[in-house]
């Protein structure tokens, strides 16, 4: 009989490969993100448009406010068509009345004078007065001048303003020194100053 030994040998230590080195995995920029959803920037856009409108709102009512407290100068406007001379106060936030007088020297419809004068500070809404011009003053020729003697119709044209040309007519009808006729008629109405 024959006995085996048998002998354990210990196998040679295997090396362990080392881990293997991570995955690629490209930049983030590159990653599929996750979509979020865009309600939080539109309300966030929408609450910042609207505080910036109400905002300008606000400034815009404090400045019309500050504005209609400060006076404004009245400027000239004399001696132009009273339309614009109406337009121009507009523009300057002050009101105007109408009055109308004759001149000789104005146009019709032109302004000749205005209250207060240019220069003068007011606030806004105050009232500007223009005389505005009806043209050159006229006046009726009076009446009754025929059978008038002629110092008494000479005396009535004068006061109404009127030149007077004499010329002397026989008459069958009117006494010596009495006014026969006037051209133009009594009643008629001519500018001051008329012959």
């Amino acid at each position: 009989a024959t006995s085996a030994l048998t002998a354990i040998v210990p196998r040679p230590a295997v090396a362990t490969p080392p881990p293997a080195p991570p995955a690629y995995r490209p930049p983030s920029y590159y990653e599929e993100t996750r979509h979020h959803s865009r309600w939080p920037m539109v309300l966030g856009l929408l609450a910042v448009a609207i505080a910036a409108v109400g905002g300008y709102l606000l400034y815009d009512k404090i400045n019309a406010a500050i504005n209609k407290n400060r006076p404004v100068t009245v400027i000239d406007v004399g001696g132009i068509p009273y339309k614009n001379a109406e337009f121009k106060l507009t523009q300057l936030g002050l009101k105007y009345r109408i009055t109308s007088a004759p001149s000789n020297t104005v146009n019709p419809y032109f302004v000749i004078s205005q209250d207060p004068n240019s220069g003068v500070p007011v606030q806004k809404g105050a009232v500007v007065t223009l005389t505005i011009s009806s043209g050159k003053p006229k006046t009726h020729v009076p009446a009754h001048l025929v059978g008038e003697t002629l110092q008494q119709a000479l005396s009535d044209l004068s006061n109404a303003g009127l030149h007077q040309r004499i010329r002397y007519v026989p008459s069958i009808k009117q006494a010596s020194g009495s006014v026969t006729a006037t051209d133009p008629k009594s009643g008629t109405v001519v500018f001051v100053g008329s012959q």
